[in-house]
């Protein structure tokens, strides 16, 4: 699924707050920032993408990413982020909005 979505949990359940269409191939990850101002996403079609979480809104896409991105994870500032590909490569980015 191509899709990203940000959820509300409620005592009943979810309840769907946005969705998109974000990526050309699969969402393989999505992560919040420690603040839940934005969401972070990777896919399989070897982008990262930066979107404001209210509305996904697309803030920045890193394209050509050297193999998909299966762990993402912000530092504590959240202006950095480590990203874990299949290839076993590890990478730190400064991913500001």
């Amino acid at each position: 699924d191509k899709t990203v979505r940000v959820w509300r949990l409620e005592e009943k359940g979810a309840v769907l707050e946005a969705a998109m269409i974000a990526h050309e191939d699969a969402v393989l990850k999505v992560v919040w920032t420690r603040d839940g101002r934005h969401v972070l996403s990777s896919a399989a079609d070897r982008t990262l993408k930066l979107f404001r979480a209210a509305d996904l809104r697309e803030l920045k896409s890193l394209r050509g990413q050297r193999d998909w991105a299966f762990g993402l994870g912000y530092s504590p500032d959240g202006e950095r982020v480590a990203v874990g590909r299949m290839d076993g490569s590890l990478e730190v980015l400064e991913i500001k909005p």
